[in-house]
């Protein structure tokens, strides 16, 4: 539901607010909002953050000072 909640913010912010953001990005978004929610207590969102490899769980902050940089 998280991943489709964030795809469809992108899509809207492709349409309504002209931004094109490049695919990994939106990845760093989505995992960005794992960590907050399991941080936040989703038990079951913590395990997705176990399965993948610790170079992937990036500070989505540095990709979004990037991105203002690029515009």
């Amino acid at each position: 539901m998280l991943t489709a909640w964030e795809i469809w913010r992108h899509r809207n912010a492709c349409v309504f607010d002209e931004i094109s953001l490049r695919p990994q990005l939106v990845v760093l978004m989505i995992l960005e909002k794992v960590r907050f929610w399991s941080l936040a207590g989703a038990a079951r969102l913590a395990g997705l953050l176990e399965c993948l490899p610790p170079a992937s769980v990036v500070s989505f902050s540095s990709a979004r000072r990037n991105l203002k940089t690029n515009i």
